[in-house]
């Protein structure tokens, strides 16, 4: 089983959801998938057992035997390849480059263009014990400079097992990268706040997984005891109340269930879950 948590927008809670729950499942596996600013380790401080560079092929033109056809930037889906016949030039934009290999597949000459390894990130394993409990850890971290995280995180996905409870903390937002790490999900749990920015939010991402086609529940984090009326008809699976213990513990790189009120809280998150 894969839960998902997500949010249509950052600092809502995410984090501090999927590291507790993920410590109440045994054996599960906690996987950080915001790998622009991964920051589930500073609540789990995971043992790290294993780092691999993420490698992803990206065209290497040779101009001195390349005709200049154009047919690599006419088949190239993505425009990240330009022929300038007249110039004898080949233009590479590499931030619109997908590494699919259409460009190598497609070119009539051999060896005017071919792939060459280029280093995007890496991904880090490891385990966490906690009170007797160890789990999984799986995060990325994507190179300063790079521009899409999309690459990394699929790689993340193929080291997902389906006989383990993953908890997925997906990327903030309803951007291409919360969709990848949402699309293989059981179950979806949305983190918001009661407030006009965390209700807005809230709507933006409940369209992108009714469009995947997900069931999901909500969690309402730094709950005052508020009526909110866009809450009203919506699933609420939790309701974190506003506790300055709360923000101390995070403050300090714990996890909420280290306080019993948290415990408890979460404890019943997982029984509404059914895991």
């Amino acid at each position: 089983m894969i839960i998902t948590v997500a949010s249509g927008k950052g600092g809502t809670g995410k984090t501090t959801v999927a590291s507790s729950l993920s410590l109440l499942i045994p054996h599960s596996v906690y996987v950080d998938t915001d790998v622009e600013e991964p920051n589930g380790h500073l609540l789990l401080h995971p043992e790290i057992q294993e780092m691999r560079e993420c490698l992803f092929p990206v065209p290497s033109i040779n101009e001195d035997i390349c005709t200049f056809c154009g047919l690599c930037a006419k088949h190239c889906a993505f425009h990240a390849l330009t022929v300038l016949k007249e110039q004898k030039r080949v233009l590479y934009f590499p931030q619109l480059c997908h590494s699919c290999g259409t460009c190598s597949y497609i070119c009539p000459v051999e060896g005017a263009l071919g792939e060459i390894p280029k280093k995007k990130g890496v991904i880090r394993k490891g385990k966490v014990s906690f009170n007797g409990n160890e789990i999984g850890f799986i995060d990325g971290i994507m190179d300063i400079g790079e521009y899409s995280p999309v690459p990394i995180i699929r790689e993340i996905k193929k080291l997902i097992k389906e006989d383990k409870i993953t908890v997925v903390d997906a990327p903030p937002g309803t951007g291409c990268s919360m969709v990848e790490s949402t699309e293989m999900a059981d179950f979806v749990v949305l983190v918001t706040e009661p407030n006009p920015f965390g209700v807005n939010d809230l709507k933006l991402a409940m369209e992108v997984i009714r469009d995947l086609k997900k069931d999901f529940g909500i969690i309402i984090n730094k709950d005052r005891g508020e009526t909110v009326q866009e809450f009203s008809s919506l699933p609420v699976l939790l309701k974190i109340p506003f506790r300055r213990q709360f923000a101390y513990l995070y403050s300090q790189g714990k996890v909420l269930i280290e306080d019993e009120e948290g415990e408890g809280l979460f404890l019943s998150l997982k029984k509404r879950l059914g895991i």
